[in-house]
């Protein structure tokens, strides 16, 4: 009598529950999409992207006597807050850029000019567009193309994360493949029990060898039984007999192995994971905010400032996010400390 005769595993092989090895090794390089089905890291780039395009930006101008003086009636600040000229409008530009630079590790928006004057920003979606670098180490040239149609460096707003060459860059889920493959194939693993309804793993055991025609409809009833079917009886006879496997560890240690998933995830943004659980106090935030959100508007203002100011303009005016409503408490702390401060004599006015 075979071994495959004693032994029939509950489970056809295309619907076998993922064991340990299995989800460790279920998927080799995950991609974009897969990542943002891990809720932890969608909920992160919807924080950090929201709250960019929530945010207008605003253009300065130096004034000789070391003053900055806002300036408020320039096209280009029309194009960046509210109608870009293409179908996206002002927030949805910066949440595409955003999005883009987190997971991609690059943004691109493509400047139409009339002249020397802006005339529209246009997204490009970063899957679209292919660069190639030339050899030499120190004086670099892009070779930019969307869908094979060349383009100049100059010819769109670039932003790169963990760059070495500033128009290309390294995102989050090529930087950490392993934490986020885990956790979509936890996440994997999880969706596969829900799916067969939560009956117990086995095997079937039988002294008597079964002949192709039952052994067929044996499959199929036990295929059924942990499908997402409504079959949930299954007759046993000519001697057969139900022994179920034991929980594995990832089965009895789910919760905790997504818990410690999200916490890797949230440390990868540098946002508190009690922001995103609704529980975070005002320093949770304000940190969020200082670690996750500033380092993408300090480049985002730099790519501004190189591509929509003209040569002649670059030393006296400068694009800036307005972010006074984000660190307002902050804000409001330190000066109640330093009134306080001067009532007490510890400062004095000057």
């Amino acid at each position: 009598m075979g071994l495959f005769d004693k032994f029939i595993r509950t489970r056809s092989a295309d619907n076998n529950i993922l064991t340990l090895s299995a989800l460790l090794g279920g998927v080799g390089k995950i991609t974009p999409e897969q990542a943002m089905a891990v809720p932890a890291f969608a909920s992160c780039v919807d924080f950090v992207s929201n709250t960019v395009a929530s945010l207008p930006v605003r253009l300065y101008r130096n004034e000789a006597d070391g003053s900055t003086a806002e300036i408020t009636k320039d096209k280009r600040l029309r194009f960046l807050n509210n109608e870009t000229g293409d179908l996206l409008d002002g927030f949805q530009l910066k949440k595409a850029m955003t999005a883009d630079y987190l997971k991609y590790g690059n943004t691109y928006v493509y400047v139409k000019r009339r002249f020397n004057e802006v005339a529209g920003l246009y997204y490009v979606d970063t899957r679209h567009i292919n660069v190639n670098i030339n050899a030499d180490p120190i004086i670099k040239v892009p070779d930019i193309r969307v869908n094979g149609t060349p383009y100049h460096e100059w010819d769109f707003i670039i932003a790169t994360r963990q760059t070495r060459n500033g128009v290309t860059g390294i995102g989050l889920i090529e930087e950490n493949q392993d934490v986020l493959a885990t956790a979509y194939n936890t996440l994997f693993f999880e969706n596969k029990l829900v799916r067969t309804n939560g009956n117990k793993r086995g095997f079937l055991t039988t002294d008597s060898k079964l002949d192709e025609p039952a052994l067929t409809k044996l499959k199929k009833a036990w295929k059924d039984l942990y499908g997402t079917g409504d079959e949930n009886l299954i007759i046993l006879n000519n001697g057969l007999k139900f022994q179920e496997a034991s929980s594995t560890s990832v089965e009895m240690q789910l919760n905790e192995i997504k818990q410690s998933n999200n916490d890797d995830i949230c440390k990868l943004f540098g946002i508190p994971k009690t922001v995103l659980n609704g529980g975070g106090n005002e320093n949770d935030y304000l940190n969020a905010i200082k670690i996750a959100v500033m380092p993408i508007l300090s480049a985002f203002q730099r790519a501004f400032d190189k591509v929509l100011l003209l040569e002649e303009e670059k030393d006296s005016l400068f694009f800036e996010f307005d972010t006074s409503e984000l660190t307002k408490g902050d804000l409001m702390k330190r000066s109640q400390a330093y009134v306080l401060a001067v009532k007490n004599g510890w400062m004095t006015v000057d």
